[in-house]
């Protein structure tokens, strides 16, 4: 992706958070170079989150994306979080986007949120924030893959092209959710999970 002569240098952070409910998050995101520490320490607030026992998928993903929306500095470009929630019985708990701007539900569709970042995220997972152009997400097929090799397949996508930074991530919550994030910078590649 061509930038302009202030070209913009991204940095990319991830961690482990464990909620005061004893809810095992996966978080990160894509940032301004040299605030990889200094987001981290922001999301590290996440740790005070608590999921109330109600049920309403709908009412996880819209508070957590909030709780991140709340934490995040402006040196946070995009941010995405997953959260290993037990006895759920539909796909959740996992939020991507900018967490500068309101949330949306997924919907398959490319988004653009500014410094040269797209988001494309689908109901139960996959989704991603990557530095490319619109079509290079859109050329990528979600129907071709089997649920479980989703966000991988889309990592190898993302990579076949040539993109970096960027990252993906995976629902924890319900049936057969295997949360994880993979992060793709120029000089760091990490892959958590549950």
């Amino acid at each position: 992706m061509r930038q302009n002569s202030a070209e913009l240098r991204y940095g990319g952070f991830s961690l482990r958070i464990l909620t005061r409910c004893g809810t095992p998050l996966l978080a990160g995101g894509l940032c301004k170079a040299g605030y990889e520490q200094q987001s981290g320490r922001d999301l590290l607030a996440l740790a005070s989150f608590d999921f109330r026992d109600d049920g309403d998928i709908y009412d996880i993903d819209a508070r957590l994306a909030q709780a991140v929306r709340e934490c995040c500095g402006s040196y946070i470009l995009a941010a995405g979080v997953t959260a290993d929630i037990p006895d759920i019985p539909f796909r959740t708990g996992g939020v991507v986007g900018s967490p500068h701007m309101e949330s949306s539900g997924a919907d398959g569709r490319v988004h653009t949120i500014g410094h040269g970042i797209c988001l494309r995220a689908f109901p139960g997972g996959p989704g991603c924030a990557a530095v490319c152009e619109k079509s290079v997400l859109e050329c990528w097929d979600y129907n071709a893959y089997p649920p479980g090799e989703k966000a991988e397949a889309l990592a190898q996508h993302l990579r076949a092209h040539g993109v970096k930074p960027f990252f993906v991530l995976t629902d924890g919550a319900g049936p057969d959710a295997r949360g994880s994030f993979i992060l793709e910078t120029g000089g760091q590649c990490v892959a958590l999970n549950f």
